[in-house]
């Protein structure tokens, strides 16, 4: 009997855990958004915070003096609106995840578990490895999600301009380094436009040399010559929002490569067209391919396995309810098993959330640099001196 309510308390804590996911997926990384942006904020813009304090400080002082049960009830007061805003804000950090990183870094450039699951069993007499099927179901993507790639070096790029409208001394000591300047600008150019491969040319084009030679020396040229003219605009002119010309002109490949698909279908217009938005995509420097490759998320179950799945579940991966049929599957049917698969789920949650909080942390930085760039005066330096030095 003594055993048997342990086991019955066991699992009512287990359950109790695992039905507060919202902890995990809200409550945590928002806790770290707004714990990092503060700290960020005091190191800045230390002067404009201890301004705003002593103003709150100036104001609760020509209240008076409170009495014990006043301080208490503020305390409580400020406790729950603490905790909502946190909550709130997980919220909003969980939709922006679900859209960015979900949608459009997932189901649309790397494909669902699942998808890739299914094309593995549909052509599983070629006997193909894991990671080609990767590369393909993502060579299907369109060039605008690949631009999603791009989301960090854009803020970098947000930022750099910032940077150089309000410290124009900066512009010197890029003159003195142009070669330097020109350098980083071809790295730019090429996060942006990827870096030329004869042997992706070769693969779209196929047997013809000509075509390949043509988008290899025409990528070169490219990427050369835009890397000079951003180099030589920032270094002697000190024209540093030329470097947003840049995501402006993927802007314009990817509407153009929308465009020719709901036209002419994968064809394209022509096979040079054609050849040149497949090239484009595959030279692009995909950095979620990469992180891909590295957890190992093309790695998937045996063929045979795969398709006894299916057979059982009776509906594809493109069913618009499969996510949810699987979910209440699991759980009428092996309940023991629901609350560790949702809990899993839950930490899933948390580890994109604190990603995509991370990222935030960023973007707030870049804004609140075109806002009020910090004075020479208002931050404080780690291990340093408080005054800035030009």
């Amino acid at each position: 009997m003594f055993e048997r309510a342990v086991e019955e308390e066991g699992r009512e804590v287990q359950r109790r855990l695992y039905a507060h996911h919202d902890y995990f997926g809200n409550v945590i990384p928002s806790t770290w958004f707004v714990i990092i942006s503060l700290f960020g904020a005091f190191i800045f813009y230390r002067q404009s915070l201890s301004a705003g304090v002593s103003a709150i400080h100036r104001f609760v002082k020509a209240l008076g003096e409170p009495t014990t049960g006043v301080d208490v009830l503020i305390a409580v007061v400020l406790a729950i609106a603490s905790f909502n805003i946190i909550y709130v804000v997980g919220q909003l950090l969980n939709g922006v995840a679900s859209v960015v990183l979900d949608r459009l870094i997932v189901k649309k450039l790397l494909r669902y578990p699942f998808t890739l699951y299914e094309m593995k069993w549909l052509q599983r007499e070629e006997k193909r490895t894991d990671s080609s099927l990767l590369r393909e179901a993502m060579l299907n993507a369109t060039y605008a999600v690949f631009c999603v790639n791009l989301i960090p070096v854009v803020f970098f790029e947000f930022a750099l301009v910032a940077f150089g409208r309000d410290h124009p001394y900066a512009g010197s000591w890029v003159q003195r380094h142009p070669l330097l300047t020109i350098g980083l600008s071809l790295v730019l150019v090429a996060a942006h436009f990827g870096v030329p491969r004869y042997r992706k040319a070769r693969e779209t084009c196929g047997a013809d040399d000509e075509a390949a030679n043509a988008l290899v020396v025409g990528h070169w040229a490219a990427i050369v010559i835009i890397a000079i003219f951003i180099g030589v605009s920032i270094a002697f002119a000190g024209i540093t929002w030329v470097v947003l010309l840049l995501p402006v002109t993927n802007a314009i490949v990817a509407i153009s490569d929308r465009k020719m698909l709901l036209r002419y279908g994968a064809s394209y217009k022509t096979p040079a067209i054609r050849n040149f938005f497949v090239y484009v995509r595959r030279t692009f420097l995909n950095a979620a391919y990469f992180a891909a490759k590295i957890v190992g998320y093309s790695a998937s179950p045996d063929a045979e396995l795969i398709g006894r799945a299916l057979t059982e579940a009776h509906y594809g991966s493109q069913a618009n309810d499969f996510y949810w049929m699987c979910q209440l599957r699991l759980e009428n049917e092996a309940p023991r098993s629901y609350d560790t698969a949702y809990h899993g789920m839950a930490m899933y949650t948390m580890n994109r959330n604190l990603c995509n909080a991370t990222a935030f942390i960023a973007v707030i930085s870049v804004i609140a640099f075109y806002v009020q760039w910090p004075t020479p005066y208002s931050y404080f330096p780690l291990g340093g001196s408080r005054y800035y030095v030009p």
